[in-house]
């Protein structure tokens, strides 16, 4: 920890200028300095861990090291190229290190909610595991699989909302709303059918994804049962990603913080009450999944169709 530490610094300036190109739509670049951030980490992973070519063999300490080395050696890449190797610099002009009270203030209002959120978010996902955990060894180890499966899904799901997010604030930005709702149906149509793709086998060949994660028959045969059911909600979890990032989009972080905390509140409670007080089965407590996604999809639809987003002003 005491290595890995370290690394923050260099993560959260890394976050900055990768969210500089999603903003602007150029997204590209992101793929090479994730490389270097991947596969410099793996190659310090094996020299600083293990101790090969002279370096020190640090076992765990090693791969905390390796990582925040690797950030930086990323973070390095980064400015070089936005030094050196930036066509357009408009962006940049006009640019003070000087601290403006206004524009930070204007940035804490608008990403205070948006701080909220996230933690709202990830929050309700651990205390979600740790209800779980209540329910027993076996219904954890179960539901430690379809997590994993999960992840899967997210990475084109988070592409696709920030895909969204792009789009939304730059047609927002220059008035033209009716892009602004072609964009969202172009990028559902594209996020759906990536999903079904992924995911087909999650329903038609569970057994057979399972086996490369686990060699135990029972948990195989009780997990695909989950697994058939919960793939369904995955689609509605690429559904309401898109609009939720549509509304965040558009600016308004405290609208997305309180569609968030309804939505987790509603998903934690119901959990709380299925395994704790009517001991319900982990398949039953794993659709809460299509609740959390339903509402999040649902007071997004009535953000876009009751409020006046088109005057939403910064």
């Amino acid at each position: 920890l005491d290595y890995r530490a370290i690394g923050a610094f260099f993560a959260l300036a890394q976050l900055a200028i990768n969210a500089y190109f999603m903003g602007i739509g150029s997204t590209r670049i992101l793929i090479l300095f994730s490389a270097i951030t991947a596969f410099s980490n793996i190659g310090l992973d094996y020299l600083l861990i293990f101790g090969k070519l002279g370096f020190p063999a640090m076992n765990e300490a090693g791969a905390g090291l390796a990582s925040s080395i690797a950030e930086l050696l990323s973070l390095l890449f980064s400015v070089i190229y936005l030094i050196y190797f930036l066509k357009d610099r408009n962006h940049f002009k006009g640019i003070s290190l000087k601290p403006e009270i206004k524009r930070i203030k204007k940035i804490l209002k608008l990403s205070a909610p948006l701080m909220g959120q996230r933690l709202l978010s990830m929050s309700g996902w651990t205390v979600f595991f740790f209800i779980i955990e209540k329910m027993g060894s076996h219904d954890l180890a179960i539901s430690q699989l379809i997590r994993s499966l999960y992840f899967l899904t997210f990475i084109p799901v988070m592409g696709f909302s920030i895909c969204t997010r792009t789009f939304t604030s730059h047609f927002s930005g220059t008035k033209e709303y009716d892009k602004v709702s072609a964009s969202i149906k172009k990028i559902l149509i594209a996020g759906l059918i990536t999903t079904l793709v992924l995911i087909h086998g999650y329903f038609f060949y569970p057994e057979l994804i399972l086996s490369l994660l686990t060699n135990n028959p029972v948990l195989i045969a009780d997990t695909a049962e989950v697994l058939k059911v919960i793939s369904f909600s995955m689609v509605l979890f690429t559904l309401s990603n898109v609009l939720f990032n549509a509304v965040g989009g558009i600016g308004d972080t405290k609208a997305t913080f309180i569609i968030e905390s309804i939505s987790i509140a509603g998903y934690l409670a119901v959990s709380y009450y299925l395994t704790i007080i009517a001991d319900a089965t982990i398949l039953q407590v794993w659709c809460l999944e299509f609740l959390y996604f339903g509402t999040l999809a649902l007071y997004s639809l009535i953000y876009f169709k009751f409020f006046n987003w088109k005057k939403f002003d910064l």
